[in-house]
């Protein structure tokens, strides 16, 4: 069923939830987290709260982490994350956070992220990690991913300057789906878009930065619809406004629908 792109833009005019309009298409959010935050006060971060989010504008799923997994310590926060899809199975999917600064534990929590807790995307952060992505300590992580391709959605110390090394690593495990978490922050855009664009296992997560200087647009039109995800930052950003970028982006209804839910669909393997 195609997105009624006119009523949904017109229920936001009204501030009212698209929901209506987005019966029957689906919508997968890619980037959101679960609280709380040590730094910051994130309001209604518990997965209750985030679940009814979504519920009110029309998120039919959510790829999500803790954030006591990327920030502190990560096998109480995949626990956390574990509990909250284990809660709402139907509407969370988990999402795998390693750490590189503890090698000796790495393949251990590869294997008890995904063998045993049924996450089904591995995230990297190399901002909070302090790591560069292609540097030695995520190897072994990456390595584990590629060889039972599961999707790899990693924030980048500084999108700009890792993007090249983000396309390489692309390139040599080309059976691996690797999304760029923020691609359309507006300095990092042009060199994101320079590096990536030809690497077909590349995908495009907008979490952040999407109406910015016509950011999707932009994106859009140097990589097409099919590599292009819908994300939120959920609880930390505001999942209504994060969602009316996509509805308001002067896009095609049929790459609107691809970015709202079907190509993260097709990476996680999800059939009808």
């Amino acid at each position: 069923m195609a997105i009624d792109t006119v009523s949904a833009r017109q229920a936001v005019w009204e501030m009212q939830a698209p929901i209506d309009a987005l019966q029957g298409v689906l919508v997968i959010d890619c980037h959101g987290h679960i609280g709380p935050h040590s730094r910051y006060y994130v309001p209604h971060d518990d997965v209750d709260n985030i679940v009814r989010a979504m519920d009110i504008v029309g998120v039919d799923k959510l790829c999500t982490d803790s954030l006591t997994a990327l920030e502190g310590d990560y096998k109480i926060g995949n626990d956390m994350t574990a509990a909250a899809v284990a809660k709402h199975p139907e509407r969370l999917i988990g999402r795998g956070c390693i750490n590189p600064n503890y090698p000796d534990d790495m393949e251990a929590e590869c294997q008890r992220c995904f063998e045993q807790l049924g996450m089904r995307v591995m995230k990297l952060h190399c901002t909070w990690h302090d790591k560069p992505v292609d540097d030695p300590a995520y190897r072994p992580a990456i390595e584990y991913a590629a060889a039972r391709r599961i999707p790899i959605l990693a924030h980048l110390r500084h999108e700009a300057q890792q993007s090249e090394a983000y396309a390489k690593l692309a390139q040599e495990f080309s059976d691996t789906a690797f999304i760029l978490a923020h691609a359309t922050e507006p300095k990092s855009l042009d060199t994101v878009v320079k590096h990536c664009a030809s690497v077909e296992n590349v995908y495009f997560d907008i979490t952040g930065y999407p109406m910015c200087f016509r950011s999707m647009e932009r994106l859009v039109g140097a990589v097409g619809g099919d590599r292009v995800l819908f994300g939120s930052d959920i609880a930390w950003l505001n999942l209504p406004y994060e969602l009316g970028a996509v509805l308001f982006a002067n896009i095609s209804d049929e790459d609107r629908e691809k970015i709202l839910g079907l190509n993260m669909a097709r990476l996680l393997g999800m059939q009808g």
